[in-house]
C-alpha cells in the first residue's frame, strides 16, 4: 500500500510506503507505538500515545492475516489523515491519538466478532458493535455516555 504525500503548495505527487511516513517528531506510521508531543504542559507523554499493539488472540475469528490487515488499515487511514486530509480539516496530535485509541476498540470487537473487513460493517453489524459498546464499562460510570458512544460510531 503507497500513500501520495503533497510537499508544501506543490502539486507534485510523490508516492511512499506510507510506514515510513512519520507521523510525529519520534514516529513512523510503521512504528508499534506512535508518540506524539504535547503542546499542553499538564498533558504528559503517555497521554500523547498509540501502543498499536493488539496481540493475536487464538479466540478471534479472524485469520493472522487478516488481523495484520485491519490494523495495518487503520494505521493507513490516519497516515492518510495527516498527509491528505479532507478539505479544510487538519488532524494535529490529539486528534490522532483520539482516533487510534477508539479505533483500536472498534478493531478488537471486529477481531472477537470475525469481521474481517471495514466493508463488511453494514447496518446489522454496526447495530450490533452499538449494543456491545453501550454494554461497555466508562470511565467511572457503569456504561458509557452517548458523547462517548457517538465517537465510537464516528470513528
Amino acid at each position: 500500500m503507497t500513500t501520495s504525500l503533497r510537499r508544501g503548495r506543490s502539486t507534485r505527487q510523490h508516492t511512499v510506503d506510507w510506514r515510513s511516513v512519520k507521523v510525529s517528531r519520534d514516529s513512523c506510521a510503521g512504528d508499534t507505538v506512535w508518540q506524539f508531543e504535547s503542546t499542553v504542559p499538564s498533558v504528559g507523554r503517555a497521554h500523547m500515545s498509540v501502543n498499536w499493539t493488539l496481540k493475536y488472540d487464538s479466540r478471534f475469528k479472524v485469520s493472522r492475516g487478516t488481523h495484520r490487515r485491519l490494523l495495518d488499515s487503520c494505521k493507513a487511514f490516519l497516515v492518510q489523515m495527516i498527509t491528505a486530509p479532507p478539505s479544510g480539516r487538519r488532524c494535529g496530535p490529539s486528534t490522532l491519538v483520539a482516533m487510534g485509541c477508539l479505533m483500536k476498540v472498534v478493531l478488537g470487537w471486529m477481531f472477537a466478532e470475525g469481521v474481517s473487513s471495514f466493508s463488511k460493517l453494514d447496518t446489522a453489524c454496526l447495530e450490533r458493535l452499538r449494543a456491545w459498546l453501550i454494554e461497555r464499562p466508562g470511565r467511572g460510570r457503569e456504561k458509557i455516555g452517548h458523547h462517548s458512544l457517538s465517537r465510537y460510531m464516528d470513528a
